[in-house]
């Protein structure tokens, strides 16, 4: 081992430089619950001595119970302090812990050299030798505290114990031989330390990854996004991509050629989002990312686009046949506050309206709230020019489901009635009979959601709306008006 490595060695301890900014959070951490439980024992150590030198009732005992209670004040504040601030201030970690230090260091030298001055000191070797190893941190600043404690120790002692030299040359030699060993089992300990968390790092790095894909798993991406939603944080955006009808890719290449699909659609992700947030495979051919500090939804919003698309070209090089994604996207701002499983499904309820729309498209999700400018609307139509229709004329303002037969629309419609805010029914009997209209569809009243019937039969208007129609408008008619009687029917019901 030559000069550099012992001397890398003592300022760094066995790991990279790097590694100390790498995981700081972590670090930080461990740093916070030691630091928690020594204020802790010491004020519980303090308050029992304080209750020990009360009992002799002696001058020296006496003494030594007001500093001891002093001392349980202190420790008593701080504790309490560290409560509030622990949590909210990383930095209060190391300011707090060089606190202790500095309370124990006069606690200890009061103790040993200023009431005991014909006395060698002990205590302070230990206290000197103890601290720095249970706080990690880089070693040299380990070792930088330890000569400093030495420095103010002897300059103390020198001079309080002025009238007893033996006793201080007692002190200084003890000192020299402890600093020896302090150095020595500082950089032993710190090393044992940084190697466990090193291992413990590693080991729990495996465990969250993904072997397919390299990625995060679904546990790890998911703990890592709750614990980014607790913190104050950025703009976020979540998506998740599913790659649709990949069976059909492992039913005619077999598993190892989707194996190497969802690896290429990994590494096209992982190109894409690089540095700009975390991503996860969290099922067979589901794929999850968290961004953070968005300042542009649009950006985000093109860039997942451009990279379905290089995922779906890149399907060519296996078949002529195309392979595409669907998307949901959900936006989170900074002043809002949501729990992850709530963020989770509104980018999930996203994904299924771009399935429900014919795959191959990426939805951004909209609140399904009245006072929300998108609501949800179930549009049960005959076609699909019906279909292409309605959705020209609502798409702007409306986050649109579709149905077009019996067992879809009584799907669709206990699927989704906690969040439809209104169902627009082309009234066709070859689509829906009057049992199912009756039965189902005008049944939904009860539940407060209007139900706009879009007919150019006339003559069933008034029946429509003994069913329990809150609108009927005849077709055809112009999209201003469609928009304005649909908008005042939900009004009507809110």
């Amino acid at each position: 081992m030559d000069i550099n490595s012992i001397w890398k060695r003592i300022i760094y301890g066995n790991v990279d430089k790097e590694f100390y900014g790498y995981h700081n959070d972590l670090i930080i951490k461990i740093n916070k619950k030691t630091t928690k439980l020594l204020y802790i024992l010491a004020f519980i150590f303090c308050a029992i001595l304080s209750l020990v030198y009360l009992i002799p009732h002696t001058k020296e005992a006496d003494r030594n119970a007001i500093l001891y209670v002093i001392f349980t004040f202190l420790y008593g504040l701080i504790c309490i302090l560290a409560y509030f601030c622990l949590n909210k201030y990383k930095k209060s970690v190391h300011i707090l812990f060089w606190i202790f230090e500095t309370i124990c260091l006069i606690n200890v030298l009061i103790i040993s050299v200023c009431f005991i001055p014909a006395e060698k000191a002990v205590v302070i070797y230990f206290i000197v030798m103890i601290l720095p190893m249970v706080y990690i941190c880089k070693p040299w600043q380990s070792l930088l505290e330890v000569f400093i404690a030495y420095a103010i120790f002897l300059g103390l002692d020198a001079f309080w114990k002025r009238d007893y030299p033996q006793v201080f040359n007692n002190d200084l030699i003890n000192s020299c031989l402890f600093i020896a060993i302090t150095i020595f089992a500082t950089i032993y300990i710190r090393n044992l330390h940084v190697s466990a968390l090193h291992a413990s790092i590693l080991f729990k790095k495996e465990a969250q990854i993904d072997k397919l894909t390299n990625m995060f798993n679904k546990s790890a991406i998911e703990a890592y996004s709750k614990e980014v939603l607790k913190d104050k944080h950025g703009n976020l955006g979540l998506v998740i991509i599913d790659i649709d009808d990949f069976k059909f890719v492992n039913d005619r290449w077999g598993h190892n050629q989707g194996d190497r699909f969802l690896s290429q659609v990994a590494r096209t992700l992982n190109k894409s989002f690089e540095g700009s947030g975390i991503l996860g495979r969290i099922g067979g051919d589901e794929f999850m990312i968290l961004l953070e500090n968005i300042y542009d939804n649009d950006i985000i919003i093109s860039k997942v686009k451009n990279s379905l698309e290089t995922i779906s070209k890149s399907f060519s090089d296996y078949s002529s046949e195309k392979i595409t994604c669907s998307c949901g996207i959900a936006f989170l701002k900074d002043s809002e506050t949501i729990e992850f499983d709530e963020f989770y499904k509104e980018a999930d309820r996203a994904l299924y309206l771009a399935k429900d729309r014919g795959k191959n498209q990426c939805v951004v999700y909209k609140p399904f709230d009245d006072k929300n400018k998108h609501p949800l609307i179930l549009a049960i139509l005959p076609d699909e020019t019906s279909e292409a229709i309605v959705n020209e004329f609502l798409r702007d303002d409306y986050n649109l489901i579709f149905a077009n037969d019996e067992k879809t629309i009584l799907e669709k419609i206990e699927d989704f009635k906690v969040n439809l805010r209104g169902i627009v029914i082309k009234f066709d009997k070859s689509l829906i009979t009057e049992e199912i209209f009756k039965n189902k569809v005008a049944g939904l009243s009860k539940y407060n959601i209007p139900l706009i019937v879009i007919s150019n039969e006339v003559e069933i208007e008034s029946e429509c709306l003994k069913l329990g129609a809150t609108e009927f408008i005849r077709t055809p008619s112009r999209k201003d008006v469609v928009l304005l009687r649909v908008k005042n029917a939900l009004r009507k019901r809110v």
